[in-house]
C-alpha cells in the first residue's frame, strides 16, 4: 500500500517546477509523484499526465509567481532601492550642475584678474615712457611735463584703481 503525503500548493509546485527543471516531461513528473506519494489538489493518490501540465502553464501555480503574489516585502524593497536610485542620480546630476557653474565662476575671475593686470601694466608702461621723456627735456620743459604727465598718470591710476570692474548681466549671459 502506498502512503500518501499532503503537501501544500507551494511545495507541490515547486516540486514539480524541480522536475521540470531536470528535463522530465509532464508524463513522468505524474508518475515520480505518484510513486512519492504526494496527492493532487483533490486529493487523489494519482496524478496524470495532463494535470500536471496545466499545472506547468498555469501562471497562479508557477512557483515564481506564487513567491511574488505572497512576498510583498520584495516588490516593496525593490521599489524603495528604485526611489533611492533615482534620487541618488538626482544628486549626482546637482552636483555635476554645481561643479560646472563653480568652474565658469572661477574662469570669469580669472579673466578679469588677468584683464586688471593688463591694464596695470599698460598704466606702469605709460609711465615709464612719460618719465624718459621728462628726463630728455630741458629743465624748465621738463617740470611742466612732469606736471602733465602725473596728472594724467594720477587720472588713470585713480579711473583704474577706483572703478573696479562692474558686475554686467549681458557679460554673464553670455
Amino acid at each position: 500500500m502506498t502512503t500518501t503525503t499532503r503537501k501544500t500548493a507551494p511545495e507541490v509546485v515547486a516540486r514539480i517546477a524541480e522536475l521540470h527543471d531536470e528535463g522530465l516531461s509532464p508524463s513522468d513528473i505524474a508518475e515520480i509523484l505518484g510513486v512519492e506519494g504526494v496527492t493532487t489538489p483533490n486529493g487523489r493518490a494519482a496524478w496524470r499526465r495532463q494535470a500536471v501540465a496545466n499545472l506547468l502553464r498555469s501562471r497562479g501555480y508557477t512557483p515564481h509567481r506564487y513567491m511574488r503574489t505572497v512576498d510583498t516585502d520584495t516588490k516593496a524593497a525593490r521599489a524603495e532601492e528604485e526611489r533611492q536610485l533615482r534620487a541618488a542620480e538626482r544628486e549626482r546630476r546637482q552636483a555635476e550642475r554645481a561643479a560646472a557653474k563653480a568652474a565658469q565662476r572661477k574662469a570669469k575671475a580669472a579673466e578679469r584678474q588677468q584683464r586688471e593686470a593688463e591694464e596695470e601694466a599698460a598704466i606702469a608702461e605709460r609711465l615709464a615712457q612719460s618719465i624718459q621723456r621728462v628726463r630728455s627735456l630741458s629743465p624748465e620743459a621738463r617740470a611742466q611735463q612732469a606736471a602733465r604727465a602725473e596728472r594724467e598718470i594720477r587720472a588713470a591710476w585713480e579711473n583704474a584703481t577706483n572703478n573696479p570692474y562692474e558686475y554686467n548681466d549681458e557679460e554673464e549671459a553670455g
